[in-house]
């Protein structure tokens, strides 16, 4: 029999006893990957998680929600009372929003009165995470505005 062909047998022989060895190395390192992986639901629940802001002056307050609390877009509910917390019916209500830090300038948006006393922003986009400046405008008759300011912080 050549040397070669008697090689090839013993190099056969050796590979079918390391295969099975090859194999489990091989899904062992897969599972250890998966360690590091959060669960979905883990990852759902930082991304749902919405940013609030106080915002107060001696006439005008002003809670905000941001949900969810991060890039892209987001939902604002803003809720107003007056110094002494009553209620308040401006006519209207601006939002503006900005970041020297991150370059981006002014992005305003106009809110929609709810039926059920707030004021709402739908999808205004957050296009960086970073400190936000914020500048509410509550138009409260016709011949007065009430303007509140404040930074918030988005992941």
């Amino acid at each position: 029999m050549p040397i070669a062909h008697r090689i090839s047998i013993y190099a056969f022989a050796l590979l079918r006893g390391l295969l099975p060895l090859l194999l489990a190395l091989l899904v062992l390192g897969l599972v250890a990957g998966w360690r590091f992986t959060p669960p979905p639901r883990a990852l759902a629940h930082q991304i749902a998680a919405p940013v609030w802001l106080h915002l107060h002056s001696a006439e005008l307050m002003a809670e905000l929600q941001l949900n969810p609390g991060s890039v892209g877009p987001v939902a604002v509910t803003i809720a107003l009372a007056d110094g002494n917390f009553g209620p308040v019916q401006p006519l209207a209500v601006t939002l503006t929003i900005s970041s020297a830090e991150l370059g981006v300038g002014p992005l305003s948006r106009q809110a929609q009165p709810d039926p059920d006393g707030t004021w709402r922003i739908d999808e205004p986009m957050l296009p960086f995470a970073g400190t936000w400046e914020v500048v509410l405008e509550a138009q409260l008759d016709r011949f007065s505005l009430a303007r509140l300011g404040g930074t918030i912080s988005i992941r």
